[in-house]
């Protein structure tokens, strides 16, 4: 249905200035988000053994389409799979370029298979991921975009412990070589090597709009080689972008960060990278979608109900 803006709408200005008063503040407190799927894969087009065709894999590549009935309980039970550490995948989609109150979101199913066994004293590692404009140049050097860090926790590692490797973090000048390092802390785009303090290099944490870090989030529950779900969401508001991470169905982010110098608001690519010390690691069920906010149906109501009040009393003093 079209609705037609406000300002078009044969009413004089007073009646037009208060329907926009009553839109925008409807609006903001009753929202309901559009989703719209821009890409998706759950492997089962790829046969087992394979790399998916259009994604782009660094050196050698270990990732492939195998089977699990944990993971995905539907035959064929396609999922893809590696025992690789930090290789990086590539996943280009249609760019999409966001409006004010659009976002975008990436989300999959992952399990591991083992515990990670270096650093063994610790019983826990991560994998990244995250959302990119890659410029549309052939090169890595110029990609800009957000990442999270996602823990695996070790059996053996008691919930008080559990209070680590779970970050937001942007990534600019990432390093040219895609075979060493995107989505790792290079120092800059021509030096692979780590920075001389965590946050001087290409990754630096992100910090919510009040100053916290979006770090350490504390996972309470389930080791790494259950079936776990985790979405990163980036929306883009006046000023600048939230980057959003949920994990296993939270109805609440379990972090959050703020971005308003230079923030990124086209995007085109998904970056995965393995953990490190990877005993076997696996995703499945990736979906890449687009949010829009829009009015709730009594939000139109109350808009429209102010309208049908307001228009009344306009033909009566005519």
């Amino acid at each position: 249905m079209f609705i037609a803006p406000i300002n078009q709408l044969p009413l004089m200005k007073s009646v037009t200035r208060l329907l926009s008063f009553i839109a925008a503040i409807t609006f903001s407190q009753a929202q309901a988000q559009v989703t719209t799927d821009i890409y998706t894969e759950d492997f089962t087009s790829t046969s087992t053994g394979n790399q998916v065709g259009d994604w782009i894999h660094s050196g050698a590549p270990n990732w492939a389409v195998t089977t699990d009935s944990t993971l995905d309980s539907s035959s064929p039970h396609h999922v893809y799979f590696t025992t690789a550490s930090q290789e990086n995948v590539e996943v280009p989609f249609a760019g999409v370029s966001l409006s004010v109150d659009q976002g975008i979101q990436v989300t999959f199913d992952y399990r591991y298979t083992a515990a990670p066994d270096d650093p063994g004293n610790t019983g826990f590692n991560f994998f990244r991921f995250g959302l990119y404009n890659n410029q549309n140049t052939a090169g890595y050097g110029d990609d800009h975009g957000y990442l999270a860090d996602v823990s695996y926790w070790d059996n053996m590692v008691t919930s008080a412990n559990k209070s680590g490797d779970y970050s937001l973090r942007e990534e600019n000048n990432v390093f040219a070589d895609f075979d060493l390092g995107p989505l790792l802390d290079n120092n800059n785009s021509s030096d692979s090597g780590p920075p001389a303090s965590p946050e001087s290099g290409d990754i630096v944490t992100m910090f919510e709009d009040d100053d916290v870090t979006s770090s350490n989030f504390t996972k309470t529950t389930v080791d790494g080689t259950s079936v776990h779900t985790v979405t990163l969401l980036i929306g883009r508001q006046n000023g600048g972008v939230e980057v959003s991470l949920f994990h296993d169905g939270s109805t609440e982010a379990i972090l959050e960060g703020w971005d308003d110098d230079g923030y990124v608001t086209t995007f085109n690519t998904v970056f995965f990278e393995s953990p490190s010390d990877n005993n076997g690691f696996m995703i499945d069920n990736l979906s890449i979608q687009t949010l829009s906010a829009v009015p709730e149906p009594s939000t139109y109501a109350a808009i429209f109900g102010g309208l049908g009040l307001m228009f009344a009393a306009w033909r009566r003093r005519r």
